[in-house]
């Protein structure tokens, strides 16, 4: 459970401390006032990134030269410092100078209204959701994305210096080293997958949808990966970029035997989204002995009222949930928090 969150100079707080009494938290109020900002800090103490930016910058508040969050637990004090220069943590105190020693003390799962984008968007907003999942489930996870997005960068710079008539040796080198981080990542994202597919149905089932099935889509199987990295490299060489691998993957929602993304309804997309939130939110929570919040970010917006109590029949009492709307209409069995702008 989360005791308290601290933030100096982030977003529209210059200095806002809020204090959590309940495992299960409500916060209402006006649009602008900083609700899907708080639930981002977490977010960004979680997984180190935000789920709105890619900017880090964009965080610190207009004016000030850096942000400040510190997040306790009953177990645990998380602190991260953000400047234009990048980024600090300190997880109890000691500083951490990788990444992979910060992440995975402290899992959450959120779901924001942008998540529709899981079933009708682009395949990049999937591939991170599955490796941002996949960094909560195994913290080893990111230093093998980390590696395999250095090589490619790396094999993708060299393929615009070199000539199809060229020597390939250091680039069958790089060719190597990236199969090598590519099949951990295409394993394990399609281990993810799998678990989904099981978790999922009892979700969709009590959200009345039909039957869900979750479909990894590999770019290219390994040895398709491996022919056309070590034999067919004048392609890339030509194309200046590395046109096969995990980094091309994607994965397909599939709703009464067809693709969600065109034939449900925007409201069954929209907790089609969420039953993948909730889906790895359940297995986080049976397989993971760590801290675990599920962030509900402005849930009932987008749905119509027969969604809106479809959603609100769920079981959510038996989660640690931090909850926000523009509305004071969720009593049960929660702690209700009005926030009000900042003068």
């Amino acid at each position: 459970m989360i005791k308290t969150l601290t933030l100096t100079n982030t977003r529209c707080f210059h200095q806002k401390k809020l204090i959590f009494e309940h495992p299960q938290t409500y916060m209402f109020g006006d649009n602008g006032v900083g609700k899907t900002a708080i639930l981002e800090a977490i977010h960004m103490i979680a997984t180190t990134k935000s789920h709105r930016t890619n900017q880090d910058k964009e965080i610190i508040q207009e004016g000030k030269p850096f942000s400040k969050i510190t997040l306790e637990t009953n177990q645990n004090t998380f602190e991260m410092v953000i400047t234009d220069k990048g980024k600090r943590v300190w997880f109890n105190g000691v500083e951490k100078r990788k990444l992979s020693q910060f992440i995975g003390h402290l899992n959450i799962v959120l779901f924001a209204p942008e998540d529709i984008e899981l079933i009708k968007g682009s395949p990049t907003y999937r591939r991170q959701f599955l490796d941002i999942a996949m960094t909560q489930i195994d913290p080893s996870y990111l230093d093998i994305l980390t590696k395999y997005k250095k090589i490619l960068k790396q094999r993708n710079a060299l393929l615009k210096k070199i000539d199809v008539t060229g020597d390939f040796t250091f680039l069958d080198i790089l060719s190597e080293q990236l199969l090598i981080e590519a099949k951990t990542m295409i394993e394990k994202r399609t281990q993810l997958i799998d678990i989904l597919n099981e978790v999922i149905q009892p979700i969709t089932k009590q959200f009345q949808l039909p039957l869900v099935k979750i479909e990894y889509n590999d770019d290219v199987n390994l040895d398709q990966l491996k022919l056309h990295l070590l034999t067919k490299q004048k392609i890339d060489i030509i194309q200046q970029a590395t046109s096969r691998g995990p980094h091309k993957d994607d994965f397909t929602v599939y709703y009464e035997q067809k693709n969600a993304s065109q034939y449900a309804s925007q409201g069954q997309q929209r907790l089609l989204a969420l039953s993948l939130k909730l889906a790895l939110f359940q297995h986080l929570k049976k397989e993971s002995n760590k801290e675990l919040i599920l962030l509900l970010d402005d849930v009932l917006s987008e749905l119509d009222e027969t969604h809106q109590q479809q959603l609100l029949t769920y079981e959510f009492q038996n989660y640690p949930l931090i909850m926000n709307s523009t509305h004071d209409h969720v009593k049960h069995n929660m702690h209700n928090m009005h926030l009000k702008k900042e003068s």
